[in-house]
C-alpha cells in the first residue's frame, strides 16, 4: 500500500547562517523523519554528475551516492535502495523525493524535512515539485556570515587575497538573501523568515512562530532535552565556543574584523544589512585615514558578476563536472 506523505519542509539560507541549528530544532519535535545531513542533491550533485537520464551518468552517481555520508546517515539498506531507485531518477528532485520518502517510511513518519542551505537557489523548482511544501529561510548578519565563511574557505573565490575573500563571501550571502526573498514572495503563507539572532535571543517567540507556521507544537523543553544535530555538538568555525544555542556566536565581526574590513563590508552589503534591520554603527562606517583603493572598489562592483558567471558555468556547462564540490564520500 502506497504511503501518503505530508508536504515536506525545506530549511534554506546562506551557508553559515544557522540552518543546521534550525533544522535540528525542527527535528527535535519528533514530527519529521530523522536525517542528520545535507542531501546536496541540487546544488552539488546536479552540477557534478549531470543528467541522470544518461545510464552511465546515473551509474557513476549512484555508486558514489551509496558510499557517501549522505546515504550512510539515512540508515537505508544500499541494495534495497539501489533496486528501487532505478525507477526514480528522471531528475534530482525526483531522486530526492524517493530518498527522503524511503527514510520517512522506514521510520514510520509521514513527513520529512531537508536542509541544504544552497537549495535556496532552487526554491522555485522545489515548490513546483512539492505543492504545499514549506520553506524556512534562516537569515543571519552578513558580517558574521562573511567572517565565518572566510575562516572555512567557503568564499566563492580561489583568490589568495583575504579582502577579496571577505567581499566574495559577503556578496554570496547577499545573493542568497535576495534570491530567497524573491522566491518567498510567490510562496505566500508557505514561506517564513527566521533571523538567527532571534533564534538565539528570543527562542520562545521563534518557536511560537514555527508552531503556527508548521501547524505543530514546538516548545523549549523539546530543545533542552534534545541532542539531535547541532543541539548536541558545536557547528561553529570557532572551535573553542560552546555547543548548541549560544549568544557567543553573535557579533563576532565587531572584534575579529579590522576597521578597514568593516568599512568595506558596509560598502559591499550595507544596504541589504539595513533593509534587514541590522544596525550599522556610525563609528565604524569610515575608519580614519582609510579609504577603498581603486582595485578594491572595482572588485566590489565586479564580484557579483563573477559569482553569477561561475554559477552559470558550474550548473550549465561541462566545466561544472570538474569545478563543483563533491558529496562527502567515505565520511560518517
Amino acid at each position: 500500500m502506497k504511503t501518503e506523505f505530508d508536504p515536506p519542509v525545506f530549511v534554506v539560507g546562506s551557508s553559515r547562517s544557522g540552518t543546521t541549528l534550525l533544522y535540528s530544532i525542527l527535528q527535535s519535535s519528533g514530527e519529521f523523519a530523522l536525517y542528520q545531513a545535507e542531501t546536496l542533491l541540487l546544488e552539488v550533485c546536479q552540477a557534478k554528475y549531470g543528467n541522470l537520464k544518461n545510464r552511465k551518468t546515473y551509474e557513476r552517481f549512484i555508486n558514489d551516492w551509496i558510499k557517501s555520508k549522505q546515504f550512510y546517515r539515512s540508515g537505508l539498506d544500499p541494495n534495497e535502495f539501489i533496486w528501487g531507485a532505478k525507477d526514480h531518477h528522471e531528475t534530482y528532485i525526483e531522486f530526492m523525493r524517493y530518498f527522503m520518502e524511503c527514510i520517512a517510511r522506514k521510520q514510520g513518519k509521514k513527513r520529512w524535512a531537508e536542509q541544504t542551505p544552497g537549495h535556496i537557489m532552487n526554491m522555485k523548482a522545489l515548490s513546483q515539485a512539492f505543492p504545499g511544501a514549506k520553506f524556512i529561510h534562516v537569515i543571519r548578519d552578513g558580517r558574521d556570515v562573511a567572517l565565518s565563511r572566510r575562516k572555512l574557505g567557503w568564499t566563492g573565490t580561489r583568490s589568495l587575497d583575504s579582502l577579496k575573500n571577505l567581499i566574495s563571501a559577503a556578496k554570496s550571502w547577499e545573493i542568497a538573501i535576495k534570491t530567497g526573498q524573491t522566491y518567498g514572495k510567490a510562496l505566500g503563507n508557505n514561506y517564513l523568515e527566521i533571523f538567527y539572532e532571534d533564534l538565539i535571543n528570543n527562542l520562545d517567540i521563534v518557536l511560537e512562530k514555527i508552531s503556527v507556521f508548521m501547524g505543530i507544537e514546538m516548545n523549549r523543553a523539546m530543545i533542552e532535552n534534545s541532542t539531535i544535530g547541532s543541539l548536541g555538538k558545536s557547528n561553529t568555525a570557532f572551535h573553542h565556543e560552546t555547543a548548541g544555542i549560544s549568544a557567543k556566536s553573535l557579533g563576532r565581526w565587531r572584534d575579529q574584523l579590522t576597521d578597514e574590513e568593516i568599512f568595506i563590508l558596509h560598502s559591499a552589503i550595507g544596504k541589504t544589512l539595513a533593509l534587514l534591520g541590522y544596525g550599522i554603527d556610525s563609528s565604524v562606517i569610515k575608519p580614519n585615514n582609510k579609504c577603498i583603493t581603486w582595485k578594491t572598489g572595482f572588485y566590489l562592483k565586479l564580484c557579483p558578476v563573477i559569482l553569477s558567471i561561475r554559477r552559470f558555468l558550474r550548473n550549465r556547462t561541462l566545466l561544472g563536472r570538474w569545478t563543483s564540490s563533491n558529496i562527502e564520500i567515505g565520511l560518517r
